[in-house]
């Protein structure tokens, strides 16, 4: 029984890197247009909540199967996917390095820290919940 289920893992881990590029595209996305409304400029939509998230089927790959079981809503996928950002893809959170040029320095609302030994921005809480 175990080795069945350890086959069935192996079959799926080959689609758990296509999906997490597809939610980490849609994760630039979102970021793209928050950044687009906070600063009023035109982006076609209200709302982060008007990107659709990507379609994941549950048997397609173990990430996906996670995201189903937990039943992870579009908020708790963004947070998630904040937190592996960092490891993944670090340069998609750049653009968080604005400088808020009247008092030349980073945007506070935008919370995160540089890290010392990571060069990259690291989000916190207050990064996600600008983004949401």
């Amino acid at each position: 029984m175990q080795s069945q289920t350890a086959e069935k893992q192996t079959q799926l881990q080959p689609t758990n890197a296509q999906y997490l590029e597809l939610e980490l595209l849609w994760l630039e996305q979102v970021i793209h247009a928050r950044m687009a409304l906070y600063f009023g400029q035109e982006t076609g939509i209200t709302s982060i909540f008007d990107i659709p998230a990507p379609d994941l089927p549950e048997e397609t790959s173990i990430y996906a199967h996670f995201v189903n079981h937990y039943e992870m809503n579009v908020a708790e996928r963004l947070v998630f996917l904040l937190a592996l950002v960092p490891h993944l893809k670090p340069q998609l959170l750049d653009v968080f390095f604005q400088v808020n040029e009247p008092l030349r320095r980073g945007f506070t609302e935008f919370g995160g820290i540089k890290g010392q030994l990571h060069a990259g921005f690291i989000p916190t809480i207050e990064t996600a919940i600008f983004l949401l």
